[in-house]
């Protein structure tokens, strides 16, 4: 009975030493190349018409302290569903339209990271995709941003500029948790 006793007394201990500290999160940047959407200046949506496709070209992360780091593994939802899971970085997919509501949706990517000093650890970030249903429909100011990643079977002509460019990739700032 003593010794189960002792025990007891030593379990608060283990769980002591178990505990991580809170300065092991990395602070990374997640980019989110993407091409063939439209976009406007101080709106960090991506805009998308009915009959067109996103193309995400690849989803990168930079450590903001100047360490190497790496995503590992990434897993694609859209509207909280699990839409793709690529294999090999640069994790590239492709969305089209008629896999979107009209309107407001979410595509997240969770990932793991491997950021040197840190323990592995996984991230989430998020972007916003709009889906209207013509190019009238698209806020003043619109840009198209050329698809990049077409393959072979995708034919078809970019629609015109509604705008200037002024750069093609979504990105967010996190601290990871």
């Amino acid at each position: 009975m003593k010794k189960i006793f002792n025990l007891f007394l030593a379990l608060p201990l283990l769980f002591a030493a178990s505990c991580s500290d809170d300065n092991d999160i990395p602070q990374v940047s997640i980019n989110l190349e993407t091409s063939g959407y439209w976009k406007v200046d101080n709106d960090s949506r991506l805009y998308l018409v009915e009959g067109e496709t996103l193309y995400v070209d690849g989803l990168y992360v930079k450590s903001l302290e100047g360490k190497e780091a790496l995503i590992s593994q990434a897993t694609y939802y859209l509207n909280g569903f699990g839409y793709a899971d690529p294999l090999l970085a640069p994790y590239k997919i492709k969305i089209p339209s008629e896999v979107l509501r009209e309107g407001n949706n979410i595509l997240m990517a969770a990932m793991t990271l491997a950021v040197v000093d840190y323990p592995v650890s996984v991230a989430e970030a998020r972007w916003d995709i709009v889906l209207v249903s013509s190019e009238e429909e698209l806020p003043q100011g619109a840009v198209y941003v050329p698809a990049s990643n077409i393959p072979d079977d995708d034919e078809g002509e970019a629609p015109e500029n509604r705008g200037d460019d002024n750069g093609t990739d979504a990105q967010s700032e996190t601290g990871v948790e």
